[in-house]
């Protein structure tokens, strides 16, 4: 969906946009939880001091709004509420306490958006780490899981966990996760693009989510994902070597593809090398342009049918030490001509 910007969003919160922007923006929150986050982020970055001194000092000396906040912050985060609705809700002026005291006019849902965004910012924020070409990052997570970040890859979390709640991250990129099971058995989610989502049960796998694909190969433990629609089943389940392909559809829809692998292949990047069993030229630049940010081309398209067996090292950030290695897998030399870099015979 396009034509959702930052500042149309902003305008959106501010109950200052044509109905037809209105319907935009909330088909833009309902159609992926990846967007209502963004949302989150960009209303969390309100600049004008002013604004937030006004809006902490309303916080800090309303009982009456702080009871509504909470009440709000827990309709969102419930299962069976459709954030979108609830925001339609609250701007239409149903947000009433029991007393009566506090009723959102046109006006007033202008504080009542932005207070409760700063509400959820000051105590309860989405910490975002991301990577640039090249990096790889070792994360910690507040239950003590740890994520190795794969190059041009981000991961967002919220700052506050606790044994109550569901542990939550959302990925972009790839990573590798190493799971802490918790002794009541607490969730672990990982949201994907297009509403699909992985649920930990305390493991070791990979994710790389790309363009419109998804591979999800599992090393050891168990994991359940989610699709936002049935195929031939509702939820699938992974055992260690298992490899699941998910990629998105014109029609809306995933096909999958579900395949037996070895794990190392997918997740031997965190060990400093790519493990390779018959991977083509192609596959190799592919990944290389995801994770490097470089772009090289073959000078003859039969080339990328290729395929090599073995492993290659890699060192963080330096792509050029990969084309290099890439060129010598397969007897090739390294062509760079007006900023193109060619892999010839």
């Amino acid at each position: 969906m396009t034509g959702v910007t930052k500042e149309l969003v902003m305008l959106y919160f501010k109950d200052q946009c044509l109905p037809e922007d209105d319907t935009l923006v909330e088909n833009w929150l309902r159609s992926d939880i990846l967007n209502t986050q963004q949302a989150m982020i960009w209303i969390g970055e309100v600049e004008d001091q002013d604004e937030k001194l006004f809006i902490e000092l309303c916080l800090s000396r309303n009982e009456v709004w702080r009871t509504m906040s909470e009440r709000i912050r827990q309709d969102l985060r419930s299962t069976n509420t459709d954030p979108v609705k609830s925001l339609q809700e609250y701007k239409s002026g149903r947000i009433k306490t029991l007393e009566g005291w506090y009723r959102v006019t046109a006006a007033g849902f202008i504080f009542v958006v932005l207070a409760f965004a700063l509400y959820l910012w000051k105590y309860d924020r989405l910490i975002e780490n991301s990577t640039r070409y090249g990096q790889i990052k070792h994360l910690v997570l507040p239950d003590n899981s740890k994520i190795t970040l794969n190059g041009n890859s981000s991961l967002t979390y919220s700052k506050s966990w606790n044994d109550q709640r569901t542990r939550e991250v959302w990925l972009k990129g790839e990573a590798f996760f190493e799971i802490t099971h918790l002794r009541n058995n607490g969730r672990f989610l990982v949201h994907l693009s297009n509403n699909k989502t992985v649920e930990v049960l305390g493991t070791e796998f990979d994710i790389s989510e790309r363009g419109d694909k998804s591979l999800i190969s599992l090393k050891s433990g168990k994991i359940k994902l989610t699709l936002p629609e049935k195929i031939e089943e509702e939820d699938i389940y992974l055992k260690p070597g298992d490899l699941v392909e998910v990629t998105a559809q014109e029609s809306n829809t995933n096909k999958v593809k579900r395949s037996r692998v070895n794990p190392e292949l997918y997740y031997g990047w965190i060990l400093g090398k790519w493990i390779l069993d018959a991977t083509s030229l192609n596959e190799m630049l592919q990944k290389l342009e995801e994770s490097y940010g470089v772009v090289v081309k073959v000078e003859n398209q039969k080339l990328l049918a290729r395929e090599v067996s073995g492993s290659i090292p890699l060192k963080e950030g330096n792509g050029d030490m990969l084309i290099s290695n890439i060129a010598n897998l397969f007897d090739l030399k390294v062509i760079k001509k007006d900023n193109v870099i060619l892999l010839a015979e």
